[in-house]
């Protein structure tokens, strides 16, 4: 309320600058709130011939059809932001950018290239003396790793992005840290340590009022519960994490969730419930048909 108050008497590059802002608040808790923001100050920065906020406004939108599981349309828009950083010889947001594209490939499981684009972005950041973004790049990178089941690597990129956003008292950065932290320990078996990671990380989204994030938390702990054959409790977290995205009407996200349901009734010898739920994520998909997911969750619902 205070930026749309502040937006009523900016001008220019400050308006573009505010409108980035709202947007990057309404990511976490309405995303389809947010587009509205991108493009408006996409357009007005485009006017104005302001680089900066063209960049961040192109990425913007990007992250907007990212979550919403338009991959094509994602890259559209974020390979132009590099364009322009590139050209405008903007070495910060060209950073940002390839940042931006790699998180898109590794939704794409292109692992190579995302690995590519994320050590694009942290030699830059090297450069810049950037210890924020470098971090921000080291838990993606250990992310990425975790997901190659390249434990080792994994390791060593969570835990320094952790030790580098702990001393710089980075709350958001903090609770992702401790969310792949605790996926890592959930691949390793360390369920006990899985769990405790990941409320740790979840308790830190909910005092930032996340809701996305710990949309995220109860989903990845009610794997981890199932995993240890806590059936009931491993549901309940789910169907809190479920009426969340509903709320935040994430796709991409409520569309690996339904998955979620399947794989837990599969586990759980529910073989009914488990061709049930499955068929509502087919269909879901059907309804939704610009979403892309990845082959992994594709073939779960086969």
């Amino acid at each position: 309320n205070q930026l749309k108050s502040e937006l009523l008497f900016a001008k220019d590059s400050a308006q573009v600058d505010l409108l980035n802002k709202i947007c990057d608040e309404f990511e976490r808790i309405a995303i389809d709130s947010s587009i509205q923001y991108a493009e408006k100050a996409l357009s007005i920065s485009q006017v104005i011939e302001y680089k900066p906020g063209e960049i961040r406004s192109l990425n913007n939108v990007g992250y907007h059809y990212h979550e919403k599981g338009q991959y094509d349309l994602a890259l559209k828009y974020h390979n132009k932001a590099l364009e322009i950083a590139i050209n405008s010889e903007n070495r910060k947001y060209e950073s940002h950018c390839w940042n931006f594209i790699a998180r898109v490939h590794r939704s794409l499981s292109n692992m190579p290239k995302a690995i590519d684009c994320f050590l694009h972005s942290m030699e830059i950041r090297q450069e810049l003396g950037d210890s924020l973004g470098l971090a921000m790049v080291s838990g993606n990178l250990g992310y990425l790793y975790w997901s190659l089941k390249d434990y080792e690597n994994a390791d060593k990129y969570l835990k320094q992005a952790l030790e580098i956003d702990l001393l710089l008292k980075d709350t958001l950065s903090i609770a992702s840290d401790y969310l792949n932290l605790g996926l890592l320990n959930q691949k390793r078996g360390d369920l006990d340590k899985g769990i405790a990671l990941s409320e740790q990380s979840m308790e830190l989204f909910k005092s930032l009022g996340d809701t996305e994030g710990e949309a995220v938390l109860y989903g990845n702990i009610s794997l981890m519960l199932s995993e240890k054959g806590q059936f009931d409790s491993a549901l309940n977290y789910l169907n809190r994490s479920y009426e969340m995205k509903k709320r935040i009407n994430n796709t991409r996200s409520i569309a690996y969730t339904l998955g979620n349901y399947q794989k837990i009734y599969q586990e759980h010898g529910i073989t009914q419930k488990a061709i049930q739920t499955g068929e509502e994520a087919i269909d879901y998909l059907n309804h939704h048909p610009n979403i892309e997911v990845s082959q992994r969750v594709l073939g779960r619902l086969a």
